[in-house]
């Protein structure tokens, strides 16, 4: 299913993991990132407190995306996938 949406857009997908993907996946990804179809970003850890996480299910709260658009802005910054002063 990765493939077939590289193959559906003309720029390159953002793939954001965090470190629990299994290595079969992960192998996957690194692939078509080599091939140059996306760029991937494997260390999206969100902590795990309160302070970023729903208590009722773990999922990110305010705070917790927040902290994912963050890191998500500083990773493209840095690696120049967009350009933004």
């Amino acid at each position: 299913m990765l493939k077939e949406l590289t193959e559906l857009t003309e720029n390159k997908l953002l793939v954001i993991t965090d470190s629990s993907l299994s290595d079969n996946f992960k192998k996957i990804i690194k692939e078509l990132e080599i091939e140059n179809k996306l760029s991937y970003f494997p260390d999206m850890n969100l902590p795990v407190t309160p302070d970023y996480r729903l208590a009722s299910d773990y999922h990110p709260n305010e705070y917790g995306y927040k902290y994912i658009a963050d890191k998500t802005f500083k990773y493209l910054t840095n690696k120049n996938l967009i350009n933004c002063p």
